[in-house]
Formats: C-alpha cells, structure tokens, sequence
C-alpha cells in the first residue's frame, strides 16, 4: 500500500478504528489457490515499548475451505476499513479540485496459527461477544442460548494471526488546502457523513481554527 507520513494516524486513531471497525477481510494463497473470508476481529496491543498492533484474535467456520489454504500457508494478508466516502468537487468553492476518495484503513501481513480446541474456541468466541455487547442495553450473554452454544463451539476454529507487518494510511484531507478542506466538511455534513466528518476533523485539528 503506498502512503505517506501525512497519512499516518497515532495509537489513538488506529485504536479507534479496529474498535469502531472489527469486520476484516483476510486474504490467503497457496501456489494457485487464493481465498478471501470477512471476519470479525480483535487486535491485541503490545504492552511494552512503543505502541502497535502485535496480533489478531478471530475464529473461521469449521468447513471454510481457506482453512486449507493456511494449512499449507499460515500468511495472510488482513485489511481493515474505516470510515470512509466520495469527495465531489460540486460541494467546493473551487470547482477545478479533482473528485477523490476519503478513506481510513490498516493492513497487517500477519502468520496464523490455528487453534483446534473446544477451550480455544470457547474464549475466541466468548470475547469477541463481550466486545460487542459492551455498553448495550439488556446485553445479551452466551448463557442465554443453553446447550446451542457447545454445538456452536464445536463448529468453529479459532486463531491468532501474529502480526509481522502493518501499515495504515488515514487520507482524511491532510493535504488539502483550510479553504478545501472546509468546504468538504460542510459537504460531508450536508449529506449525513458525519463519522468520517469527525474523523477528519480530527485528524486536521491543528490546521483548523473553528469547524
């Protein structure tokens, strides 16, 4: 992915965006087998040092056929996406500014190691439910569906993709002129956008005297 060191969020930002964001796309290839499966994932953070993404915790279905594929090559290539839009030069001032794309998203070239265990899957599944039922009114718990849930343990495999690679790329207006830039917040806004509009704003907070 190219980028540049304009397009580079902080911890605050990427935390934000696999937060506001789980689903991912993971890519695998083998000779000329290729596969592509969107899960929900969650990243583990390093505790030590400067901050970055260390792993991906998730769980395939037990007949995905790309599990075939990871037997053979445990590398993947998973991607995430955040919020994002068309940026029409109908909402500026300056109407000779090309149309573009706004965009937040991360790739991590990571190794996976699957874990075939009922106590494995257990703990995959039962944190990712925690994740997105925190804050929830009347949040649902796993205990609720009985002894469905050991059926649907026994239906899934979990993993954790150690990440060797990351790179993220937030285009979210850095390199647009205030006047511009301006001009496509109050467009994002008159068209409902307002997540990716505070996610620009963000990202632009020191350029901006007011919004």
């Amino acid at each position: 992915m190219r980028t540049s060191s304009i397009f580079q969020p902080d911890e605050v930002a990427a935390r934000a965006m696999f937060d506001e964001h789980p689903l991912a796309q993971i890519f695998s290839w083998h000779g000329g087998d290729a596969a592509a499966t969107p899960l929900p994932l969650l990243v583990n953070w390093s505790k030590d040092g400067a901050p970055r993404v260390t792993s991906v915790v998730g769980h395939f279905g037990r007949t995905n056929p790309q599990l075939d594929i990871i037997a053979r090559n445990p590398q993947a290539l998973i991607t995430f996406m955040g919020h994002h839009s068309y940026v029409s030069p109908s909402w500026l001032d300056d109407r000779t500014q090309a149309p573009t794309w706004n965009y937040a998203t991360a790739h991590l070239v990571v190794d996976i190691a699957l874990m075939d265990t009922p106590a494995a899957a257990r703990a995959a599944v039962d944190r990712l439910t925690a994740h997105m039922e925190a804050g929830r009114l009347q949040a649902w718990h796993r205990d609720e569906m009985g002894a469905r849930y050991e059926q649907l343990v026994r239906g899934v495999i979990a993993f954790e993709g150690r990440v060797v690679d990351a790179r993220y790329k937030f285009k979210l207006g850095q390199n647009e002129r205030p006047d511009v830039l301006r001009d496509i917040l109050d467009g994002l806004a008159s068209e409902g956008r307002h997540d990716l509009r505070k996610w620009m704003i963000a990202q632009n907070s020191g350029r901006l005297e007011s919004v």
